[in-house]
């Protein structure tokens, strides 16, 4: 017997396509369970989806698919991201989209997912490398310091700032100038040079006066570099 047409074209999709009851068990698989998993389409029909979820996941994955199907007076539609086993033994993060809407051929909820395992893995790593910065720069007596390129908001600076500079990062957030307020004023003008180099693209090397509080008696000496994102 000919499959269906739409069942052919399922199995030619890049992301697992699945149908499951109310329960949650899997009524039917398209080919990609094979490549995001690893199982044959056949092994998992008939099998609970949530039981295939890490522990850590499957309450919240169960409970988001329960209040989706709950809803009858209008149209749900909702993304999870969970960790699905394979059948090697390993985890996949799969990114899940679902809805209310049945599908009466296949007699089920159509649940369409993809593997986002490398977009989590780099999102740890981002998130690995940012902490291990913050530690860094939290616990160095060099001041570290990051603005947008027009120099209108602060992005990021560490506590040396308060003992070197003499002024607070509250206020630089509140108001960039404050920045420029602790500097000695017969330097300002270098100062805003080389700010103005930097939003030009253009690194900068050079030594000024800071902290009023110290009659302007402490020298900095700053190296900056323009860091370009998408131009």
């Amino acid at each position: 017997m000919t499959p269906p047409v739409d069942r052919v074209l399922l199995d030619y999709a890049q992301d697992k396509i699945a149908v499951v009851d109310r329960d949650g068990t899997y009524q039917y698989l398209n080919r990609a369970a094979k490549s995001i998993l690893g199982y044959d389409p056949d092994d998992l029909v008939g099998e609970n989806a949530f039981e295939y979820m890490h522990p850590s996941d499957r309450d919240h994955v169960r409970a988001r698919f329960e209040e989706t199907i709950a809803v009858d007076d209008e149209f749900v539609d909702v993304t999870v991201e969970y960790r699905h086993r394979q059948r090697e033994g390993g985890w996949v993060w799969l990114e899940s989209r679902m809805s209310n809407l049945t599908d009466s051929e296949l007699g089920g909820y159509v649940v369409s997912s993809r593997d986002i395992s490398d977009r989590i893995a780099a999102e740890r790593e981002r998130d690995q490398t940012e902490t291990r910065l913050r530690e860094l720069a939290a616990n160095t007596d060099d001041v570290l310091w990051m603005f947008s390129g027009d120099w209108s908001e602060l992005l990021f600076l560490n506590p040396a700032y308060e003992s070197v500079y003499g002024g607070s990062i509250d206020a630089v957030e509140a108001d960039v100038d404050a920045f420029i307020d602790r500097v000695y004023p017969e330097d300002v003008p270098a100062v805003r040079r080389s700010m103005a180099a930097l939003s030009r693209g253009e690194s900068v090397d050079m030594e000024y006066r800071v902290n009023p509080a110290e009659n302007y008696n402490r020298w900095v000496w700053v190296q900056a570099e323009p860091i370009v994102e998408d131009g």
